[in-house]
């Protein structure tokens, strides 16, 4: 952790939708309950089965949201990008952490007080109304993501995690991998063998092209054609 710091949420330039719903004497309540936080590519903000006593926000940055299964071996569920609640599944659940999660990128958070998180939400209806859309969303994601793990051949996981990468999290289609091919294997259920040979294909096919650890996609047509078919 680089540093620490007091914020002052009423003029937050990085503020979430959920946070724009609170009145100006409840931001000041979440300022005094909120500590910012820097933090380098790497480090941990929650470790799995630890209590839940913060909610984290992530102001800039990138992460991953990892949980260890019965053989040891860690599974990426997600990654989260800016504006991003971290902990609330766990929070609201049995007030264990159920996740790691692990920058993968230098970040900005911001950690806040689970109880006083609780309170803004029993006292502000629709700051509690835009928060269930955010969980609503994430559970629906996740439920197309174990559909499509279970029923979508090789090529069509490989391409789900490129437009995942390229629409959801950076918006961008052009971007620096922030996952290696073991885990981008690892998020879509495969192994790092045939991960590197679907991207082969596509680089050959002319969908994508990789120069070190930057990819562009180059016809996001037919990418997302193979995504389509599985």
């Amino acid at each position: 952790m680089k540093q620490c710091k007091i914020i002052q949420c009423t003029n937050c330039p990085d503020m979430a939708c959920a946070t724009q719903h609170l009145s100006f004497d409840e931001k000041q309540y979440l300022s005094e309950n909120c500590t910012q936080a820097d933090l380098a590519a790497g480090d941990t903000l929650y470790h799995e089965g630890t209590p839940t006593a913060h909610v984290a926000y992530l102001r800039t940055g990138l992460v991953k949201e990892v949980m260890t299964g019965v053989s040891g071996r860690e599974q990426i569920f997600k990654l989260l990008g800016a504006k991003s609640y971290l902990g609330m599944t766990s929070l609201f659940g049995d007030r264990i952490n159920h996740f790691s999660y692990i920058a993968l990128r230098d970040i900005n958070v911001c950690f806040i007080n689970s109880s006083a998180f609780q309170n803004l939400i029993n006292d502000n209806g629709k700051f509690a109304f835009e928060l269930m859309v955010t969980l609503c969303k994430d559970n629906l994601k996740g439920s197309h993501k174990l559909i499509n793990q279970s029923q979508k051949k090789i090529y069509g996981r490989v391409a789900d995690a490129i437009l995942y990468l390229s629409d959801y999290i950076l918006k961008t289609d052009s971007f620096e991998l922030p996952l290696s091919q073991a885990e981008i294997a690892n998020l879509i259920g495969t192994t790092r063998e045939s991960t590197n040979r679907a991207l082969m294909k596509f680089i050959s096919d002319g969908l994508i092209s990789i120069d070190g650890n930057f990819l562009i996609i180059k016809d996001k047509r037919k990418l997302e054609l193979v995504s389509n078919l599985g």
